[in-house]
């Protein structure tokens, strides 16, 4: 057996798997979402069925996997003020946050300490987007505006 390949092959799958789960979160987030606004525009009340539906669906997924989805759903670095509107987008509710700007920050500031996220930094060294660091080529030095902080 060779366990290089099946580890890489283990990780492929983890990794799939775990996109597959962050789709299926955020429809079920925005179904849940539209089924509330349906219930109160409409003249029928939840029923009990209904309900249950809603009530057992869990919370909507945590805000670090919605950043990744929607940093993952673009295919260009996005300012953290873009990932707010994008977090609307896909029906992430931030109502709860007292700070929902602070909570983003401190988010993206954890995944790129984990080596999650890269930042996008300008020719003065300051933070203009993040990207997801699967998949992206940092452009090299002294080429565009931005340069890939690793």
């Amino acid at each position: 057996m060779n366990y290089s390949q099946e580890m890489v092959k283990a990780g492929t799958r983890l990794n799939d798997l775990i996109e597959e789960r962050q789709r299926i979160d955020t429809e079920i987030t925005l179904l849940k979402n539209l089924l509330k606004l349906y219930v109160s525009l409409s003249n029928v009340g939840r029923n009990g069925q209904l309900a249950e539906l809603i009530n057992q669906v869990p919370a909507e997924a945590g805000i670090t996997n919605a950043v990744k989805q929607v940093l993952r759903g673009s295919k260009i670095p996005l300012s953290a003020s873009e990932i707010k509107s994008g977090l609307v987008e896909i029906g992430f509710s931030l109502d709860n946050y007292a700070n929902s700007s602070a909570v983003i920050h401190n988010t993206l500031a954890r995944l790129v300490k984990q080596r999650e996220v890269m930042r996008v930094e300008n020719p003065a060294g300051q933070t203009v987007a993040y990207v997801l660091r699967s998949g992206i080529q940092a452009p090299q030095q002294g080429k565009g505006f931005a340069e890939v902080k690793k």
